[in-house]
């Protein structure tokens, strides 16, 4: 039924964790490439301090993120589901352009953390990210030709 997620479990070693939102109005699903960056979501999503919600909100609101809420566990891990299989099949396992797009946004997100509890407050700012893997995929081409044409001129 979860093929896909599965998958990314058993094959890849991606880490999976489902909670309910401090809300109580969805849940969330997410899918990671590791326990550690479960734990940086999760903590964003349930932040009591504001500045860091719209940080998990931003990374949840990109189509190609493994990250889903919905109104219940089922509808959150289906969607989470939908969501793999509209990326290309070899895309779905790690070293791949989407895996290290995903690991770079965590990456980002560990770091507001970190910022936010140095300082007691936190101003969030986020890198662009690509709302949909047409556009990762366009800006990871774009990135590959300038890095081509640089080293050519060198």
């Amino acid at each position: 039924m979860f093929d896909r997620i599965d998958a990314l479990i058993k094959k890849h070693g991606f880490a999976f964790e489902s909670w309910e939102d401090p809300s109580g109005k969805a849940v969330w699903a997410a899918l990671l490439p590791s326990e550690e960056a479960l734990d940086d979501v999760r903590v964003a999503a349930c932040a009591e301090r504001p500045q860091l919600r719209p940080a998990a909100d931003f990374l949840a609101s990109a189509d190609w993120m493994p990250l889903t809420t919905a109104s219940t566990f089922d509808k959150a891990v289906a969607k989470l589901e939908m969501l793999l299989a509209c990326l290309p099949q070899e895309m779905r396992a790690r070293d791949t352009t989407w895996s290290s797009a995903v690991t770079s946004a965590l990456e980002h997100l560990r770091q507001l953390r970190q910022a936010a509890a140095r300082r007691k407050t936190c101003d969030v700012s986020f890198d662009a990210m690509p709302a949909s893997f047409e556009e990762l995929v366009a800006e990871v081409r774009l990135g590959l030709r300038a890095a081509n044409d640089c080293s050519q001129q060198h």
